[in-house]
């Protein structure tokens, strides 16, 4: 702009009123204001960095617990025997009744004898007459009287009578049903009257002492088991029993890959207690572990049981754990630090590598902390839909506790 602009512009500004002056100065201030940006309201004030999320935290450290395998059962008698007919014939008679204690021997029920003792009778009256006859072609055969085949005869003779006399002795026997071992008279199957088979099944006997635990081992444990190790069991009922591992398979189910287990419990009172269902408790030694609330344990993307805990710089971090015992109030876990620092609230919303504010309640090993973090958690459930971020950079998942 010339100088003589400059005069004129002047000029023609004292030739104006004053309200037409003060509307050219306002005028004037605004296309100042335009071009300096002066007043610039549009820049982004600097960002303010996010708090981070508290949650509640406690010191934990780690006793020496025994460790116990717990396994899943039943329990069976020792022996169980279906005692089958090895004659056939009529039931004449049950001596005695359906639940009774027996000892070896005993007799349970007959069948009719009809013609058995006299054909035991006169099996014996045979033998005694070729006993009498062999004895006299041997006198004659020393004499020289007869001839030698003819005391061989006479032997044949007196040895078919012997075979004979045996039969029917064991025919008349087997009329009499008796218990094989001493147990209990658990069933019977057949009646005062009934005809019965060559190999009919009759009564059933089953030997309760000792009762015997049955199981599973799971491989990655077999070798911690070992015959002669005390075991202890318990029933749904309440029932507690004790006794010894008696067997241990050698060689795993093709199909679950586990190993068969047998515990020797004693059981002179006959307790009824076959085919309960059991849980038997095997100690497998000292072991450090934490005790805590299952209401803490937390799964990994991979499905893997642990819990989450704190490092020196307050940095989620994700212990896998094995459960070794289970209590009312809560769970002993193997495999953590001997001193850790675990989450007890607020870890279903925070992320493994993931900084946190945390609020430590030393009351809170085996129960819900008490600690108000309920503004963190409202605000995390508001952000659900944009989770905090991971140290690099991805978004945290979304988990429920």
């Amino acid at each position: 702009m010339t100088r003589t602009t400059l005069k004129k512009a002047q000029n023609w500004y004292q030739q104006q009123t004053p309200p037409v002056r003060r509307v050219v100065i306002f005028v004037g201030i605004i296309c100042l204001w335009m071009l300096t940006g002066i007043f610039n309201f549009s820049s982004d004030p600097a960002p303010k960095e996010p708090a981070l999320f508290k949650v509640a935290a406690h010191h934990s450290t780690a006793k020496d617990i025994e460790h116990t395998l717990v396994l899943r059962g039943e329990i069976e008698p020792d022996r169980t025997a279906n005692i089958a007919a090895e004659t056939a014939g009529r039931i004449a008679e049950l001596r005695l009744p359906k639940g009774s204690i027996v000892q070896r021997g005993d007799v349970l029920l007959t069948l009719a004898p009809d013609s058995r003792i006299k054909k035991v009778e006169e099996a014996r009256a045979n033998l005694a007459y070729f006993e009498k006859e062999f004895k006299t072609a041997q006198g004659l055969e020393q004499k020289g009287f007869q001839a030698r085949n003819a005391l061989a005869s006479a032997r044949a003779d007196l040895e078919r009578a012997r075979a004979n006399l045996a039969d029917m002795e064991l025919d008349f026997s087997n009329s009499q049903i008796k218990a094989p071992f001493d147990g209990i008279y658990e069933d019977r199957f057949v009646d005062v009257g009934d005809s019965v088979a060559l190999g009919a099944n009759l009564v059933k006997i089953i030997d309760i002492d000792p009762l015997v635990l049955k199981g599973f081992v799971p491989q990655n444990a077999i070798n911690q088991v070992e015959t002669a190790r005390p075991v202890k069991g318990q029933t749904l009922s309440g029932t507690e029993v004790e006794g010894q591992i008696r067997y241990l398979a050698n060689q795993a189910d093709a199909v679950t890959r586990t190993y068969a287990i047998e515990v020797a419990v004693p059981n002179p009172m006959h307790l009824r207690l076959a085919g309960s269902s059991v849980t038997m408790n095997i100690p497998m030694g000292l072991e450090k572990a934490h005790f805590i609330s299952s209401a803490f344990l937390s799964l990994a993307a991979d499905g893997t049981m642990g819990v989450k805990g704190l490092d020196a710089e307050n940095k989620v971090v994700f212990y896998p754990a094995e459960i070794i015992r289970s209590e009312a109030e809560g769970v002993w876990l193997a495999g953590l630090p001997e001193k850790a620092t675990l989450i007890t609230v607020g870890h279903g919303f925070v992320s493994e590598g993931q900084e946190v504010d945390p609020v430590f309640d030393e009351s809170a090993a085996t129960e819900t902390s008490n600690i108000d973090i309920s503004n963190t958690l409202a605000q995390s459930q508001k952000q659900d839909s944009n989770p905090s971020p991971n140290p690099d950079g991805t978004p945290a998942a979304t988990q429920t506790e």
